[in-house]
């Protein structure tokens, strides 16, 4: 773009290909800011503020993020956590996120179960789907690998490192 304008052209006549290429680098610059965003989301994360969280309460909390399909739960009895609750707020939005996308892709009005027990003083929390399921586990938990259109590839990475911090595993 410098050299069309340092040359002794009339810019008129190039003013197309001007605006087309600051649209190319506006839109890197966007793409950019949102790549180093992400990567500050994952590399970034905070020392967990934990208290006692009632798990029935989170999920009940989240559920109606969602008014568009069916989330149930199955568990009867409550479990409060040490954990801190922003975080496992964004856990849960993370993952049923790809429950819904999941059957989405699908066209399937499914529905999303999610279930906790506790099993010699280790809670257990699952959310199954009836989506198309993973396509690809060995990059599941790759930064920035996705094969969403519009995904970051960073919501199972973070999920992973938020549960990782508050000693669990995904």
């Amino acid at each position: 773009l410098t050299r069309t304008l340092t040359r002794e052209e009339n810019v008129e006549s190039c003013k197309e290909n001007l605006h087309e290429g600051l649209s190319i680098i506006a839109q890197r610059a966007i793409n950019l800011t949102d790549f180093v965003n992400s990567y500050k989301q994952i590399t970034l994360l905070p020392e967990p503020q934990k208290q006692q969280v009632s798990i029935a309460n989170l999920v009940n909390k989240v559920i109606p993020l969602y008014p568009n399909n069916k989330i149930t739960v199955s568990s009867p009895k409550d479990v409060a956590l040490n954990i801190d609750p922003i975080q496992f707020e964004q856990v849960l939005i993370n993952l049923f996120k790809n429950a819904v996308e999941s059957m989405q892709s699908i066209s399937s009005t499914g529905e999303v179960n999610v279930s906790w027990q506790v099993i010699h003083n280790q809670f257990k929390l699952t959310i199954s789907d009836e989506g198309t399921g993973i396509s690809n586990v060995d990059n599941l938990f790759v930064p920035f690998y996705t094969t969403k259109k519009h995904g970051s590839g960073i919501g199972l990475v973070f999920c992973r490192q938020v549960l990782e911090v508050h000693q669990g595993q995904l």
